[in-house]
């Protein structure tokens, strides 16, 4: 049992706590959103196949390594690219992961 919550004792956990209902919407919420942006990424990476940028960095121009694009076909950078943004963002995973 968490500890208190913001609004009330420690003994109000269970009707604060959200409903099975809820939690479940939220997940489904979240899983049709991320559906959603895997096909907007598919749709623009069938249009750079079109015009002919696919496989290219979107940000140096250099070609994306085969195995990265079969691993991720909507890849819009190589590595170091990918690398830079995430360094920059604070996302890169932990070094030497």
């Amino acid at each position: 049992m968490p500890a208190s919550c913001s609004r009330c004792a420690p003994r109000c956990w269970p009707s604060c706590a959200p409903s099975g209902a809820a939690r479940s919407a939220d997940l489904a919420f979240a899983l049709e959103e991320r559906e959603s942006a895997e096909l907007v990424a598919i749709d623009e990476a069938l249009k750079r196949i079109a015009d002919g940028s696919y496989g290219l960095c979107i940000d140096c121009g250099v070609g994306i390594a085969t195995p990265r694009l079969h691993a991720n076909p909507t890849a819009l950078r190589c590595v170091a690219c990918q690398e830079k943004i995430e360094h920059a963002q604070g996302t890169a995973p932990p070094a030497g992961y």
